[in-house]
């Protein structure tokens, strides 16, 4: 879709159109950009909403469940396939930061918390 929004006859610097076809093109070139418009922002506010969606929650560990990656302070939160769980243990204070994915806390980071 993106590949519509680059004309290869204006890529070249310097490259300009005769008279003619630029009057011809004047029309194809705005409905191009409307094409354009809507994907680039789409994009743009898909990128935005979920760097915003990211929180932290500071608790005891209550469980931990390393065969399934999680950790549990009052909720649980999934990391990935691999994690490594070495560092921590139950009853320590930690500080996870998450996104939501339905219903499913997904990890991204755990730090030792005071």
């Amino acid at each position: 879709m993106l590949g519509q929004c680059v004309d290869p006859t204006h890529a070249r610097v310097g490259a300009k159109a005769p008279l003619e076809a630029s009057a011809s093109m004047a029309n194809r070139d705005g409905s191009k950009m409307r094409k354009c418009v809507l994907p680039l922002a789409l994009i743009g506010t898909i990128a935005a909403s979920s760097a915003t969606l990211a929180a932290t929650t500071t608790g005891k560990i209550t469980k931990l469940d390393v065969p399934a990656c999680s950790v549990t302070l009052k909720h649980a939160y999934h990391f990935g396939t691999k994690c490594d769980f070495s560092k921590l243990k139950v009853g320590e204070k930690v500080t996870i930061t998450y996104s939501m994915a339905g219903k499913v806390r997904t990890a991204t980071a755990i730090k030792p918390s005071k």
